[in-house]
């Protein structure tokens, strides 16, 4: 029998690096079948052929400006991932940049709502809050927490995960929607078991 060995596999040798990484997650979302398909792959928003071989993305990223604190961002958010619509920029403006971003006009520029909690010093769910339930900007931004115009803040403790937040209501018991979902999930296991 003959002592055969495979040549060995001439790749990028960038597996698993930061860029690597994001070409794989541009691609992955882009895909029909993703968790994210009807943000990207089932709203027509494709990665251009010439990226489809991670080389030549690379080679687009580092000739074009890509650091580690940086992250690709789509100039058109309709547009695809391709040469011409994508730029890079850091990571905390790009969560300023979605299309579920909330816009605001605060001391006279315009933002988004998370920029303006940030300056007001308030924290941006309790300010996101307020607005859902009917306070103007104006009034939910300016606000103190604790302050009694009607409404009162109070500190609950999440019966799912445990964390602190804070509510309008005593009969609040959830932190976030997350949560809510996982307690109406064990109420389903709960059910079908018993029944």
């Amino acid at each position: 029998m003959a002592n055969y060995k495979s040549p060995p596999n001439k790749t990028h040798g960038e597996s698993h690096t930061r860029l690597q990484n994001i070409w794989c997650g541009m691609n992955s979302r882009c895909n029909p079948s993703h968790k994210d398909a009807l943000r990207y792959g089932k709203r027509g928003i494709k990665v251009c052929d010439e990226w489809k071989s991670y080389e030549s993305f690379a080679k687009w990223a580092r000739s074009n400006g890509y650091k580690e604190e940086l992250t690709i961002e789509r100039i058109n958010v309709n547009g695809n991932y391709c040469p011409e619509n994508c730029t890079w920029i850091p990571i905390e403006k790009q969560a300023r940049n979605r299309r579920t971003t909330y816009w605001v006009n605060y001391m006279g520029k315009r933002m988004s709502l998370a920029e303006a909690c940030k300056i007001a010093d308030l924290p941006y769910k309790q300010v996101f809050w307020r607005m859902v339930h009917g306070w103007n900007f104006e009034k939910a931004i300016t606000v103190r927490m604790g302050e009694d115009n009607g409404v009162r803040d109070h500190t609950q403790k999440c019966v799912i995960c445990g964390k602190s937040f804070i509510s309008h209501s005593h009969q609040s018991k959830y932190c976030s929607h997350e949560c809510y979902l996982v307690k109406r999930a064990n109420d389903r296991k709960f059910l079908k078991f018993n029944s």
